[in-house]
């Protein structure tokens, strides 16, 4: 099987087909994401339109949902893909008991009774369904046959396929005058169009049981069968027709067998204690051969298929829509990245998106500092207004030096100064100097280099002690530490 067989169907991909009825077909398939073998149901394409089938297909679904058990096939999800509606469900390993009746030779009676009291079990938790407040749903199969029961490799036998089940809560009623099922496995009730319960679902079950005993069909012309004349017609019991068998497995079979549903077993799970009682039900793996046994040409060509649908790669494949190509694009969107795919374009932009983070930090950074420089400085003048005045009144350029100037004039002691020309020199002490630093407060909400700007600013503006080397033809000279430096 080549890849140009699969199909890229939603988040699935799907493979080829494994059984089809009259509604739709069942294909192997896997998820995109796991290489897990899944059976997905694809409702025919020609019924998709019809609204009336796309709602039975649709409560089949919401049906699966309420059992929970063993013995009844379980789902896993619906979707819809251009028009299409699939089911995906657990895969069973294994063959429909259609398939594996095609012997027409009676089946051992263990192997028989192992197959009816799994199905019986799975048909009693499906009749005992609830609904999401409690409320019994009163489901009732209506197409309990060899067709939709699946015998699988690991000895349990399931339950499949309740697309046209009666249940309370359904969107599709069944319209008056309409039959759903397969005639050969009808009760009288279902065929003249009564009422049906469970009790319909146990006649059904007592044809398959007939038939598994026997190796031939009931009613090979269910069309005769149901003539006026034939409606009530006794039927034969089971050891009529292949000699040994016991007196129990008849009584069990006719009982499940009665015209009037008030005689039959009232209830699946009577029924399957009844056949254990009857005769010893075979063990898990003895069914499990045989069902491997009997279906091994259909189950090899199966797992071939299986391989390859697990090692294939939804990179190499052309998703197909509605039987045509589509072309891929240029980047696969596969799961699996191949190691010389080059990185997508995109990829360098958004390495480099955080470079608009950056900036926005460093505006933030420079508003933070000004605000700080501000508040020291506002600080420094609310409490010091005497430094702020004699700044003020001090002759511009005149007096004004800076904080490491004055330490330097700070270490001579005293200096002199003449205030006017021609006045005798006369010692002056040195003014104090004015040092003011921000409170720790301040200084805490700003970055280091700002508190170093802020105290350098706080104290910027203090009286200068004047030189008494100074010149005294002018007036009082500013001591100027350059000059100092280069006259050193």
């Amino acid at each position: 099987m080549s890849g140009q067989d699969f199909q890229i169907v939603g988040r699935y991909l799907l493979g080829s087909p494994i059984a089809s009825g009259g509604m739709a077909t069942v294909y192997l398939g896997r998820p995109l994401s796991l290489p897990r073998v899944v059976a997905i149901k694809r409702l025919s394409p020609e019924l998709a339109r019809d609204e009336t089938f796309v709602r039975m297909f649709l409560d089949e679904v919401q049906l699966l949902c309420r059992i929970r058990h063993k013995n009844v096939v379980a789902p896993i999800e619906h979707f819809q893909n251009d028009g299409e509606f699939f089911i995906v469900m657990e895969y069973v390993e294994g063959l429909s008991l259609a398939q594996l009746m095609r012997a027409k030779a009676p089946l051992d009676v263990h192997l028989a009774s192992k197959i009816m009291c799994s199905v019986l079990t799975g048909l009693h938790a499906a009749h005992e369904a609830f609904d999401s407040s409690g409320q019994p749903l009163n489901m009732v199969h209506r197409d309990v046959s060899p067709h939709n029961i699946l015998v699988g490799t690991d000895g349990e036998s399931r339950i499949a396929d309740f697309g046209i089940a009666k249940a309370a809560w359904r969107a599709y009623v069944t319209q008056h005058g309409e039959r759903k099922g397969k005639p050969a496995y009808m009760s009288p009730e279902q065929w003249s169009l009564a009422d049906v319960d469970r009790r319909t679902d146990i006649y059904a079950a007592g044809i398959v049981l007939w038939e598994l005993l026997t190796g031939t069909r009931l009613f090979p012309d269910p069309s005769m069968r149901y003539g006026a004349d034939d409606v009530h017609a006794e039927i034969p019991a089971p050891s009529t027709v292949v000699k040994g068998l016991s007196c129990a497995l008849d009584e069990v079979t006719l009982r499940a067998l009665a015209t009037d549903p008030n005689d039959r077993f009232q209830d699946a799970e009577r029924m399957a204690d009844a056949l254990r009682a009857a005769t010893t039900p075979a063990r898990d793996l003895e069914l499990g051969a045989w069902a491997a046994a009997c279906g091994k040409k259909e189950l090899a060509r199966r797992a071939e298929l299986m391989t390859e649908l697990e090692g294939m790669r939804p990179s190499e494949l052309t998703p197909v829509t509605r039987g045509y190509a589509v072309p891929q694009p240029a980047v696969s969107p596969s799961i699996f990245p191949q190691p010389s795919q080059e990185p997508a374009p995109a990829a360098a932009t958004r390495i480099a998106a955080p470079a608009r983070g950056g900036l926005r930090q460093t505006v933030a950074m420079t508003l933070t500092v000004a605000v700080a420089l501000v508040g020291a400085s506002y600080v420094v003048q609310s409490r010091n207004p005497q430094l702020t005045s004699d700044a003020h009144r001090a002759p511009a350029g005149s007096d004004r030096v800076h904080l490491a100037d004055h330490v330097d004039r700070a270490e001579t002691g005293r200096e002199t100064v003449s205030p006017d020309p021609g006045s005798a020199s006369q010692p002056m002490p040195a003014p104090p100097i004015a040092v003011v630093a921000p409170p720790a407060s301040s200084m805490a909400t700003a970055s280091s280099a700002a508190s170093a700007s802020a105290s350098a600013s706080a104290v910027r503006t203090v009286r200068a002690p004047l030189r008494s080397d100074a010149p005294a033809t002018g007036p009082a000279s500013v001591y100027d530490p350059l000059r100092d430096a280069r006259r050193r």
